[in-house]
């Protein structure tokens, strides 16, 4: 029965993310579309990154679920790329860092976010919550060299 309804929830993501895509497409179609002025931005181009913003952000966490971390990284960058300082995506970001080991850049994405926001208590414990799995993993491979050189 368990794995009856883990497959129905991965189905289900797997909709979800497909019913995502969509709207991408047409925001591509509609801004090719639109005529402007290099280096401003009409509000129709505006309210089209907005909308982009949230499918890059929405597929990011799907991604998450699927633990497609690669995946979740690039939807993530693409995200920055319409807006530098979106905390939801740098926290995104970083939690598919910290899923890939990647604890350095993990902490940089954080912290990047708390600069942003520094009341963010989500924040503030997912960086908590890396210091501690970043310590882990030195005391263990700490452990290993000793073995080795013993």
């Amino acid at each position: 029965r368990s794995r009856i309804l883990n497959l129905f929830e991965f189905c289900k993501i797997i909709l979800i993310l497909n019913f995502r895509c969509f709207p991408l497409r047409y925001i591509d179609a509609l801004r090719d579309g639109i005529n402007e002025e290099p280096g401003e931005k009409t509000d129709a181009v505006k309210n089209l990154d907005g909308v982009a913003l949230s499918c890059h952000l929405n597929i990011a966490a799907c991604k998450l679920k699927l633990c497609d971390w690669d995946g979740a990284i690039q939807r993530c960058n693409e995200a920055l790329a319409i807006n530098q300082s979106n905390t939801k995506a740098l926290y995104r970001r970083a939690q598919a860092w910290q899923a890939k080991k990647d604890y350095d850049q993990a902490l940089d994405d954080l912290k990047k976010a708390l600069d942003i926001t520094p009341e963010d208590k989500a924040v503030n414990n997912e960086i908590l919550r890396v210091k501690q799995k970043k310590k882990e993993l030195k005391d263990k491979e700490k452990a290993t060299y000793a073995k080795m050189f013993a």
